[in-house]
């Protein structure tokens, strides 16, 4: 399931409850008959009122969660539109093996090295599918590390924050230099898969 569908996900949840939350308080008020301040207790009062108060600050801050979710939508459908088109989260183009011929039309000096590091790239990731081993196939098959679409000579590993491998010329995975694993944990984590493989 995707950010998106899981945000939408949320959103419907969070109506729901605001909804739920609007029938309770219409059902607190209509069982005194639209006359709670007329009850002679004064604790069946205070209760009354105090009940009233907490059912209103719940549907405040679900009307509060729901605009924040709403926002977030918003933003996913974005950011999902700018990968659909080839753009980074600013909406600009994205340095990326997949917009070569985009970003080589654009010309320039600073295009130019920057079309040049992308086809080194590109040709790492080609040849890295030639050169693969059994085991290396078997553990991206597995779902243990991800190809990065952007620059594809880099495997980051799952569950681990910005830790990446790559292809050795034996095509086996080694720990990449741009996307070492830093923490214990992370190194821990990164030798059993690197074991494995």
């Amino acid at each position: 399931m995707t950010r998106l569908e899981l945000a939408i996900q949320k959103l419907n949840r969070l109506e729901k409850e605001l909804e739920q939350t609007a029938l309770s308080e219409r059902e607190h008020y209509a069982q005194t008959h639209g006359s709670p301040v007329n009850d002679k207790n004064y604790n069946t009062r205070k209760r009354f009122f105090k009940r009233a108060e907490q059912i209103e600050n719940k549907g405040m801050r679900l009307v509060k969660e729901v605009e924040a979710q709403k926002e977030r939508i918003a933003m996913l459908k974005e950011h999902e539109f700018n990968l659909a088109n080839g753009l980074n989260k600013n909406g600009t183009l994205a340095t990326s093996v997949a917009n070569i011929e985009e970003i080589r039309s654009r010309g320039g000096t600073y295009n130019k090295k920057r079309v040049k590091q992308l086809e080194l790239i590109a040709a790492k990731a080609e040849k890295d599918q030639e050169t693969m081993t059994d085991k290396t196939k078997a553990l991206i098959e597995s779902g243990a590390v991800t190809k990065w679409e952007k620059k594809p000579m880099y495997y980051f590993v799952k569950g681990l924050r910005k830790v990446a491998l790559i292809i050795n010329t034996d095509g086996n995975f080694e720990v990449s230099k741009h996307y070492p694993a830093k923490t214990e944990k992370d190194i821990e984590a990164v030798s059993k898969i690197l074991e494995t493989a």
